[in-house]
């Protein structure tokens, strides 16, 4: 479902609309870390990073939310 919405992330009509990633960032200092989130227009995915007022590895996003991904239903996806 995170790939699916990188998807519809990717389209310059949702760039525009605010978004709210839940993303995981390491412990500088000790083993673990914590979950973040973070609000607002994503200017930017590429392969890698997802550029809101931060650059966010892909690789630590859980969840992708925003008025967007509200209006599509799990009916709509056809993952195969």
């Amino acid at each position: 479902m995170l790939y699916y919405k990188l998807w519809i992330a990717c389209d310059f009509s949702v760039k525009n609309l605010g978004s709210v990633l839940i993303y995981f960032v390491l412990d500088q200092k000790k083993s673990g870390g914590a979950y973040q989130t973070i609000s607002g227009q994503i200017k930017k995915i590429d392969e890698r990073q997802i550029v809101l007022k931060n650059r966010i590895n892909i690789d630590c996003v859980l969840d992708i939310n925003g008025q967007i991904y509200s209006r599509t239903s799990d009916k709509d996806i056809d993952f195969d």
